[in-house]
């Protein structure tokens, strides 16, 4: 079994950290819609995208071996 080397880990830990900063903000939003406020959901965005971004981080980089 290779292992993979340091920066192949890094680039897929940036890579899926930077994708579920994004999904993590669209759900955080789309959770947080009826506000009744002039920006809707942009409180759940704010919420969303770094927890996403944790686990998106965490997934890439412990999935490559």
């Amino acid at each position: 079994m290779r292992r993979s080397s340091g920066a192949q880990r890094l680039t897929a830990g940036l890579a899926l950290g930077v994708a579920g900063f994004l999904a993590g903000g669209f759900v955080g939003a789309g959770l947080d819609r009826n506000c009744g406020c002039d920006d809707p959901g942009m409180r759940g965005f704010v919420v969303g995208a770094p927890i996403g971004a944790a686990l998106g981080a965490t997934l890439g980089f412990v999935m490559v071996r």
